[in-house]
C-alpha cells in the first residue's frame, strides 16, 4: 500500500510539474478502470460520473467495447478526413437516420464542436448573431468557444 501512495504522490508531482494547470485536479491517481468504475492503485473503486467530460461516456473495458476496439485497430486505426472510410460512412448515416439532420459533423473536441455551432449559428441564424451561454459554464479553449463561455476569469 505504501508503494502505491509513493508511485501516486510521483504520478502527481511528474503531472504538476509538467503541465499547465488548466484544472484543479483532485488528489486522485486512477489505475484501471471497470464498467463506471474507477479504482486507484491501492484497489479503492470511485463511480465514474464524468465519462471523460462528456466525450465517451462508454464506461470502461467492456467486453464488446475493447472488441469492437481490437477488431477496428486490426483493420484501420486513423485516417484523415481527407478520405473516405466504411466506418465514418455507416456512423454518418445511422447519426443522420437517427437524429433531425440531413448530415453530421465531426469533429476532435467540445471546443471545435462549439466553434462549429456558432460557425452554424451565424451562417443560418438570419441575420441574427446573439450566442446565449449559461453563467458558470465551459465551452472549451478556443477564442470562440472561450467568448462563450460564462466565467470571466476564463476569458
Amino acid at each position: 500500500m505504501n508503494d502505491s501512495k509513493n508511485s501516486a504522490a510521483k504520478i502527481m508531482e511528474m503531472t504538476d510539474t509538467c503541465t499547465t494547470p488548466n484544472y484543479a485536479r483532485l488528489p486522485l491517481v486512477f489505475v484501471r478502470g471497470k464498467g463506471s468504475r474507477l479504482y486507484d492503485a491501492g484497489g479503492k473503486a470511485y463511480l465514474d460520473l464524468l465519462s471523460g467530460l462528456g466525450v465517451s461516456a462508454l464506461g470502461h473495458c467492456h467486453p464488446a467495447l475493447l472488441r469492437a476496439i481490437n477488431e477496428q485497430a486490426a483493420e484501420l486505426i486513423h485516417t484523415s478526413n481527407l478520405y473516405y472510410h466504411e466506418p465514418g460512412a455507416r456512423l454518418a448515416a445511422e447519426l443522420v437516420r437517427l437524429s433531425f439532420a440531413d448530415r453530421v459533423f465531426f469533429c476532435n473536441s467540445g471546443a471545435e464542436a462549439n466553434e462549429a455551432a456558432i460557425k452554424m449559428a451565424r451562417r443560418y441564424g438570419c441575420g441574427k448573431h446573439e450566442i446565449i451561454a449559461v453563467h458558470g459554464s465551459f465551452h472549451g479553449r478556443t477564442l470562440a468557444a472561450l467568448a462563450a463561455t460564462g466565467q470571466p476569469s476564463l476569458q
